[in-house]
């Protein structure tokens, strides 16, 4: 049984409201060991354009230092953090990286070529099909990998399928094979993961993000660094599906999920 949630977002994030105590209550109620705050953290955000929207960096941290200390003994809290990446702010999120003492990096794409994919999704959409939506998105992602350190797994790779107003909300996989491959190779040649987010369910998708025929592809190139989050804002949602997650990783030939200690990976045995 899964005992961590790698990806909780609490009122520091833009997005959410939820006060710190109702998810540690809630993560407690579950059964969970440890939980990995990781708030968003959205430099250079075209949605977000006023600094005191952004993550203030000193307060998160040591608002957290002091939540381990009181929970320790019942639940493992960690510091982590999303970082909505750009190409073009590689040198200031590496700084933020290395001055704070993360246990987890989540490198997340939410914008497309300086555009919010939630936001001016339409905006940026128009001109352009299905295929040419998504495979700029991944392309984005790919020029992320390819320019950044300063992560440990991309969160919600098919993200993108949220937005658009397309009949369909899925990634054709004959069509985004070659790129969801080349990116996959980069982030196993990079010692990066993926995430597994149970998310997808909550915003009526037929699946979690990544979808079953991109996890397998990942493992099957050698894939092994997975981690588990739910994506919650809300504390209600915490831990949400992970039953099913699991079982979604054994089927697909997963053996063990990640954790992450001062930026290392742990692996953690499925089904037990």
């Amino acid at each position: 049984m899964i005992k961590a949630d790698c990806h909780l977002h609490s009122k520091f994030s833009p997005d959410s409201q939820e006060n710190f105590e109702n998810i540690i209550t809630s993560a407690k109620n579950r059964g969970l060991k440890r939980i990995y705050f990781t708030d968003h953290y959205e430099y250079n955000n075209p949605c977000l354009p006023d600094p005191k929207d952004w993550l203030d960096l000193e307060r998160y941290q040591s608002t957290l230092h002091s939540l381990h200390a009181q929970h320790k003994n019942e639940l493992d809290i960690r510091l982590g953090i999303e970082f909505g990446m750009q190409p073009e702010i590689k040198e200031h999120l590496n700084e933020i990286a290395k001055k704070y003492p993360f246990d987890f990096i989540i490198g997340s794409s939410h914008t497309i070529g300086g555009n919010d994919v939630g936001f001016d999704a339409t905006e940026y959409a128009k001109g352009k099909n299905q295929f040419q939506f998504y495979q700029g998105y991944f392309e984005e992602i790919l020029a992320c990998i390819e320019n950044f350190d300063s992560f440990d797994v991309y969160g919600h790779i098919d993200y993108i399928i949220r937005y658009g107003k397309y009949e369909t909300k899925d990634v054709d996989m004959k069509a985004h094979h070659d790129i969801l491959e080349e990116i996959f190779k980069k982030l196993i040649a990079k010692g990066k993961g993926i995430e597994l987010n149970t998310s997808g369910i909550r915003y009526k998708l037929s699946q979690f993000h990544p979808k079953k025929e991109i996890l397998q592809l990942y493992r099957s190139l050698g894939g092994e660094i997975i981690t588990i989050g739910s994506d919650a804002h809300r504390a209600v949602d915490i831990g949400f599906e992970f039953s099913t997650a699991e079982n979604l990783l054994q089927e697909v030939g997963f053996k063990y999920y990640t954790l992450f200690e001062k930026r290392k990976p742990t692996f953690h045995k499925l089904g037990q």
